[in-house]
C-alpha cells in the first residue's frame, strides 16, 4: 500500500480552501453590493435612505427609487441603513448573494411617549445650514421647471378619503347596520389604526408649458370618482389639498397660510441645521438638512430636505406640522415631494404625496377619529425643451371626450400606482351605498342643514333659513320655496316661492326658469328668466337682495329695517364662464318701485312746499359685468358658485345704463362700478383687502344711488362698515377700502399661558370717501335720515378669534363723524364659525 502525501498545492485542497475563504476574500477586495431598500410591511421603496459603513467611516445615500450600489475595497463586516421613522437595519457581511439585496426596514411606532428637552434660550447658529439654505434660495430660478422654454409631462393623481381610527365595535351599532357592508371594507395600518376608504378619485392629466410667450395648459385625459355627485366630490377634494411648490413661499393648510422652508424670507420663521452629508449612488454629495419653527405655535413646518450639492436643488423634502401650531382640527398632516435629474441637467418633480386628517371627535379628542385624506401624484413621460404645437396650447378643450367613461381595463393598464385591496372595493361599494334607503335619508338631512332644502325626489323644498322671519312692514313673514334638481333635468331648472306677511296681509311671490347649455369643458353657461313681486332692501342691493329674509338677521339685528321697498322685477340673465379666469354676466331688467305708506313712502316736494306722493316709478336697465378671477378655486353648487380660495386679485367690473322713454324707463343715466378683492398670505398672517369704487352719470332717485353698506346687526360682516347705519350715507361717486389682517396668533402665541388657547388676533381698518351732488338726485325726496357723506369716513378695530375654536369677537371705533348722535362710536360684533 502506497502512502499518499498530501501537498498544500494539491488542486483539491486548493479548491476547498478557496471555497471556504471566498466570502472573506470578497470582503477584503473589490466587493460590489447592489440592492433595494423597502418598507417591510407596505413593500414600498424608501428613497434617499442613509447608508453608513462604520469601519471605514464612510456613507452614502440611496437614489430616489431606494436603490444602492456599494463598492468595497477594504474588509468590512457590517453596513448600517437608517431612515427617518424607521428602525436602523444592520447588514452583516459576508452575504451569500451580493447582488439584488432586499433591505426590509420596519417603521417605528408613532405611539411614542412625549419627551421634553429643555435647552438654553440662546442657540448657536448653524452656519453651514444657513449657507445651504441661502444657496437653495439663490438657485431656485435655475432648478424650477419654469426655467425651461417648453415643458410637457403626464400626471397620475390618486386621492383617497377615509374614515380613520374607529373601533370595529362601531359596526355593531344599530344606526350603522344599513352601512355595514361598506364599513366591513376596512383596513389596518401597521400601527393598528383602522381605516375605511370611502371616497376615491383618480385623474390622468397632460400638462403643457411654454415660457415665451407664457402659456400653460392641462387637459384631463381621464377621471374616475366614487359616488354619484362626481363633480362636487371632485371639486371638494381638489380644494381640500392645496397644490404645493417646494420652492414657493407658502402652502395653505385648512385656510391658514404656512410659510415654506425655502421661501425668500424663511429665515424669519425657521431654524436650520445639518443632519448629515454623504455621497449618493452616483458619488455626488447630498446634504441632509433639517428645519423647525423658531417659535412654538407659529405657522411653519417641521421637516427635512435632501439637497443636491452641485446644483443646490431639492432632491426630496418632507413636511409635517407640530402639535403646538395654531391650527384646529387638522391632525397627522404630512407632505413629501421627490425630484429627479433628467439627462444630468433637468430637475423635475417625480412624486408628490400629501396626507391630512380632519378630526371629528370634538367632544373626545383623545379618540382621534378623523376623516383622513391622502393624495399621491406621480409624474412621467417628461419632454423638456421640445417645441409644443400652438394647436395644443390654444385648444379650448380642457377635458377629452368621455374622459369619465374609461374602462377598468384602461385604468388597470394606465395607473402608475396599483390600488390596495380596500381601494379596489370603493367604487363598487360606494356606488351601491348611494342607492340604499338609509343613505338617502341621511344625505337629505345633511343637505337640509347645509343648503336649507329638503329633497323630495326631483323637487327640493325649503328654504329652512328663510322660512320664518319678521320685519316692520310685513310683521311675521312665512316663506316657502320649491325648486327642481338634477333628477328632473340636467339642463332645465325652475324655482318658485311664495311669502305671506301676517301684518300687511299680502302675498308676495316669485319664480325663475334656468337653462344650462351643455359644454365640453364643463364651464358654466346659463340663461335664466325671473320674475319677483316682493319687498327688497335697496340699501343692501349690492350685497344681498334678500338679506332681510334670513332668520339670523331677524334674531341678531339691532334696530328696525327702514329701507324696504316693494319691487316688481322682470329680468333676463346670461352668465358664462369663458375659461378658468374670465366670466361674464349680461342682464336686462324691467323694474317697478312702489311706494309704501308704512315705511318707504316716495314723496316729491312741490314748488309751493307741499308734498306729493309718488305711487311708483319704472326703470329698464341693461347691466354688463366682467369677473376676472385668476388662480381662484370655486365650489359649484346647484344654484351658485362659491369662492373658496385664491391668491391673485378677484376683479369685478360692472356697467349699467337706462334710456328715458325706452320700454317705459323714466330716467337717463350711466353707472360704473369696480370691485377688487385680494387675499395676501404673508410671514405674519393673512390679509384681506377689498377695494370698491363707483361713478354715476345722470339723474336718478335715491334708491339707485351708491349706498355705503352699514351693519346694524350684532354679527361680523367684513364687507360692511361696523359703525355705520344701514342706508345712512349715499353718493353719486365713491371709493371705499376695507382691510382685515389676521395675525393667526403671531403675537398671542408668544404668551405662555395663552399659547394653548390658540387665540388669533385681528386688525381691522375701513374707510370711505364719497360725495353726493344734489343735482343728480331727481324725482323723489331723500329720507331725512339719509345723506351724502361728502367727505371721508373711517373706523378702526381689533378682534380676537378662535375662541373655543368657535367664536370671534371684533371691537371697532369710529375715527370720523364721532359727533353723530344716530350711530355708535364703539361697536362689538360676534361671529360664530368653527375655523381650521
Amino acid at each position: 500500500m502506497v502512502n499518499k502525501r498530501y501537498s498544500i498545492f494539491n488542486p483539491a485542497i486548493l479548491l476547498i480552501l478557496f471555497i471556504s475563504l471566498f466570502p472573506s476574500l470578497l470582503s477584503a477586495q473589490g466587493l460590489t453590493l447592489k440592492g433595494t431598500i423597502i418598507d417591510k410591511d407596505m413593500r414600498e421603496t424608501l428613497p434617499f435612505c442613509n447608508i453608513y459603513i462604520p469601519q471605514i467611516k464612510e456613507g452614502m445615500v440611496a437614489n430616489e427609487n431606494g436603490e444602492f450600489t456599494i463598492h468595497l475595497n477594504k474588509k468590512v463586516d457590517s453596513i448600517s441603513f437608517s431612515y427617518l421613522g424607521y428602525q436602523n437595519y444592520i447588514l452583516h457581511l459576508p452575504v451569500n448573494e451580493p447582488q439584488n439585496l432586499l433591505i426590509e426596514m420596519s417603521e417605528v411606532s408613532s405611539e411614542l411617549q412625549q419627551i421634553v428637552i429643555y435647552a438654553p434660550r440662546k442657540r448657536q447658529k448653524d452656519t453651514t445650514a444657513w449657507r445651504i439654505y441661502h444657496n437653495v434660495v439663490k438657485n431656485k430660478p435655475l432648478n424650477k421647471p419654469s426655467v425651461h422654454d417648453f415643458f410637457e409631462y403626464v400626471e397620475y393623481s390618486k386621492t383617497v378619503g377615509s374614515f380613520y381610527n374607529f373601533s370595529p365595535k362601531l359596526l355593531q351599532r344599530k344606526i350603522i347596520r344599513p352601512f355595514k357592508f361598506v364599513l366591513e371594507n376596512y383596513d389596518t395600518t401597521q400601527n393598528g389604526k383602522t381605516f375605511i376608504p370611502l371616497i376615491l378619485k383618480e385623474d390622468i392629466i397632460h400638462h403643457y408649458y411654454r415660457k415665451e410667450p407664457k402659456k400653460e395648459r392641462k387637459v384631463y385625459v381621464s377621471q374616475k370618482v366614487s359616488g354619484i355627485e362626481q363633480a362636487r366630490i371632485s371639486a371638494l377634494l381638489d380644494i381640500a389639498l392645496d397644490e404645493m411648490d417646494a420652492y414657493g413661499n407658502e402652502l395653505l393648510v385648512g385656510g391658514s397660510s404656512f410659510m415654506l422652508p425655502f421661501a425668500d424670507g424663511a429665515w424669519f420663521k425657521y431654524r436650520f441645521y445639518v443632519i448629515d452629508s454623504a455621497k449618493n449612488a452616483d458619488s455626488v454629495w447630498v446634504y441632509h438638512l433639517g428645519f423647525s419653527p423658531k417659535n412654538k405655535g407659529g405657522l411653519a413646518f417641521l421637516g427635512e430636505a435632501w439637497i443636491h450639492a452641485p446644483t443646490y436643488a431639492i432632491q426630496k423634502i418632507q413636511l409635517s406640522i407640530e402639535n403646538d401650531a395654531n391650527i384646529n382640527w387638522i391632525k397627522d398632516f404630512s407632505a413629501e415631494q421627490q425630484f429627479k435629474l433628467i439627462d444630468n441637467k433637468y430637475w423635475v418633480l417625480s412624486e408628490d404625496t400629501r396626507t391630512t386628517g380632519i378630526q371629528i371627535s370634538l367632544l373626545r379628542p383623545k379618540k382621534n377619529k378623523m376623516v383622513h385624506l391622502k393624495q399621491v401624484k406621480m409624474y412621467s413621460d417628461f419632454k423638456i425643451d421640445q417645441p409644443i404645437a400652438d394647436s395644443i396650447l390654444d385648444n379650448k378643450r380642457l377635458y377629452e371626450k368621455n374622459y369619465r367613461k374609461r374602462s377598468d381595463i384602461y385604468w388597470d393598464s394606465t395607473r402608475l400606482e396599483p390600488l390596495s385591496r380596500s381601494e379596489k372595493n370603493v367604487y363598487f361599494l360606494i356606488d351601491s351605498l348611494t342607492h340604499t334607503r338609509a343613505y338617502k335619508v341621511y344625505a337629505n338631512i345633511g343637505r337640509a342643514l347645509t343648503s336649507g332644502y329638503f329633497r323630495a325626489g326631483p323637487i327640493d323644498i325649503g328654504n329652512l333659513y328663510t322660512m320664518f322671519s319678521s320685519n316692520p312692514v310685513e310683521g311675521f313673514r312665512y316663506h316657502l320655496s320649491l325648486r327642481s334638481n338634477w333628477k328632473m333635468s340636467k339642463k332645465f331648472y325652475y324655482s318658485l316661492y311664495g311669502a305671506y306677511g301676517f301684518k300687511d296681509k299680502k302675498l308676495k311671490y316669485g319664480g325663475e326658469l334656468k337653462y344650462r347649455f351643455p359644454n365640453a369643458n364643463y364651464l358654466f353657461n346659463e340663461l335664466r328668466v325671473s320674475y319677483t313681486s316682493d319687498f327688497q332692501r335697496f340699501a343692501l342691493d349690492n350685497i344681498s337682495n334678500n338679506e332681510h329674509d334670513f332668520i339670523y338677521n331677524t334674531l341678531f339685528r339691532r334696530g328696525n329695517i327702514n329701507d324696504l321697498v316693494f319691487i316688481k322685477d322682470l329680468g333676463i340673465y346670461h352668465e358664462k364662464e369663458w375659461n378658468a379666469v374670465f366670466d361674464t354676466k349680461i342682464s336686462m331688467n324691467y323694474r317697478q318701485y312702489k311706494t309704501s305708506s308704512s315705511l318707504s313712502e316716495f314723496t316729491s316736494t312741490q314748488p309751493d312746499g307741499s308734498k306729493k306722493v309718488i305711487e311708483d316709478f319704472n326703470l329698464f336697465f341693461p347691466t354688463f359685468e366682467l369677473n376676472i378671477t385668476p388662480g381662484a378655486k370655486f365650489l359649484r353648487t346647484e344654484d351658485r358658485r362659491i369662492y373658496i380660495k385664491g391668491k391673485l386679485p378677484q376683479i369685478s367690473i360692472d356697467y349699467s345704463f337706462s334710456k328715458k322713454g325706452f320700454l317705459g324707463s323714466e330716467f337717463n343715466y350711466h353707472k360704473l362700478g369696480l370691485n377688487i378683492f385680494q387675499l395676501l398670505p404673508n410671514p405674519i398672517g393673512q390679509t384681506k383687502l377689498t377695494l370698491s369704487a363707483g361713478k354715476l352719470f345722470g339723474k336718478i332717485p335715491y334708491p339707485l344711488l351708491f349706498i355705503h353698506p352699514g351693519n346694524q346687526t350684532f354679527l361680523v360682516n367684513y364687507r360692511k362698515f361696523a359703525n355705520m347705519n344701514e342706508g345712512q350715507y349715499v353718493a353719486d361717486q365713491q371709493v371705499s377700502f376695507m382691510l382685515e389682517h389676521d395675525f393667526q396668533g403671531f403675537f398671542l402665541n408668544r404668551i405662555p399661558f395663552l399659547r394653548k388657547a390658540k387665540l388669533r388676533e385681528l386688525f381691522i381698518y375701513k374707510m370711505a370717501f364719497s360725495s353726493l351732488d344734489k343735482k343728480k338726485l331727481s324725482y323723489i325726496d331723500m329720507p331725512a335720515d339719509m345723506k351724502g357723506l361728502n367727505g371721508f369716513y373711517s373706523e378702526i378695530g381689533f378682534g380676537v378669534g378662535n375662541i373655543l375654536k368657535l367664536l370671534e369677537l371684533q371691537f371697532t371705533w369710529r375715527l370720523t363723524q364721532r359727533q353723530d348722535p344716530t350711530t355708535d362710536r364703539f361697536a362689538v360684533k360676534v361671529w360664530i364659525s368653527p375655523k381650521f
